[in-house]
């Protein structure tokens, strides 16, 4: 009886560490992209307004570049 548990508890512990695991790989790979339908409320997002600025920023920084080039 008490090996049922201990595999029990194994695979619960296995699987919660991996779901984890896969959480914190997430998290660190792309940390900007967690806007997974936070705006479907029709509240604002920090973050979507953050890289929405960089974005803009970049053009800017990428036409200024072309303009002294030119």
């Amino acid at each position: 009886m008490m090996d049922y548990q201990y595999i029990l508890v194994g695979f619960i512990v296995a699987i919660s560490a991996l779901v984890m695991l896969r959480n914190l790989y997430r998290f660190f790979v792309n940390p900007l992209d967690h806007c997974q339908g936070c705006n479907q409320s029709g509240g604002a997002c920090a973050l979507h307004d953050l890289k929405k600025e960089m974005k803009g920023n970049k053009i800017k920084n990428q036409k200024s570049i072309h303009k002294i080039h030119s």
